[in-house]
């Protein structure tokens, strides 16, 4: 019923991007995407999101680099279609001033959606903002994997040892492409003090960045990890990674049974 009331106020009232953005913010970090349906059978919070979406449409141009941040960041977690993305890519460009967290969050969302990007131009703006920690993590990750050589921002990494394994996992597979061993065995070395406390996805991401630099930490990743939780795309980072040391037999048994129960495998 809130849902229903909500989208009924985003259609009919006069909202700011800043509002706009934190609705769609607090519905993502509720959970309201997965689950729930309307009456007529169809899920409810996608529609939710879809109004956002359209609210934020016609005003893009008048959106800020905090409240597009928050805005792109909502839809990527929630997975949802966000359908004035490329639009959002423009105003992104047009922006000139952008703080650490905010620059982040949105080239981590726009990585995330697949959005048609002038990455160049968001190295450029990374290169020129203090980002550390977790913010430094998803700069590396959303230019890397879009083609940009981040070896300076690499450089800039320095005590990881407090990070959370989420942040260290991410810089892991950020730094997959190009030489850059010296991280990589501080991502090694976090590994072995924190094992513990990584999710599984966040194992076979560490295990597959360091499937070429440091076998032994990525053969106790392998022993720590129930590949039953695992997705499709992590199943396939997985499958990769074991091909670099001798795995435990039980994980190779978990992986292959995990691949088998999967109903859908994209190419």
């Amino acid at each position: 019923s809130f849902l229903r009331a909500l989208r009924t106020r985003l259609i009919d009232e006069e909202l700011g991007p800043s509002e706009t953005a934190n609705i769609a913010v607090a519905l993502a970090s509720l959970g309201c995407c997965s689950g729930g349906l309307d009456r007529d059978g169809r899920a409810f919070e996608g529609r939710a999101f879809a109004s956002i979406g359209r609210r934020a449409s016609v005003s893009i141009e008048t959106y800020d680099s905090a409240a597009l941040s928050s805005l792109l960041w909502a839809f990527a977690l929630a997975r949802q279609e966000l359908a004035c993305l490329a639009k959002a890519a423009e105003r992104f460009i047009s922006i000139d001033s952008w703080d650490a967290p905010s620059l982040a969050n949105a080239c981590w969302a726009f990585a995330s959606l697949n959005a048609p990007l002038d990455w160049s131009c968001a190295l450029r703006r990374a290169r020129a903002v203090d980002a550390q920690g977790g913010d430094l993590a998803k700069l590396i990750w959303a230019l890397s994997l879009n083609g940009q050589d981040v070896s300076g921002l690499a450089e800039a990494v320095g005590d990881i040892e407090k990070w959370p394994p989420s942040a260290v996992a991410r810089l892991a597979v950020g730094l997959c492409a190009g030489d850059h061993t010296k991280v990589l065995l501080k991502v090694a070395a976090h590994l072995r003090e924190r094992v513990s406390e990584y999710a599984p996805s966040e194992l076979v991401d560490v295990a597959y960045a360091l499937s070429k630099t440091d076998a032994r930490a990525v053969e106790l990743a392998l022993a720590n990890l129930d590949a039953s939780a695992l997705d499709c795309d992590a199943l396939a980072r997985l499958f990769e990674a074991l091909g670099a040391v001798e795995p435990p037999a039980d994980v190779v048994a978990k992986a292959v049974h995990a691949a088998c129960d999967m109903k859908l495998w994209r190419p």
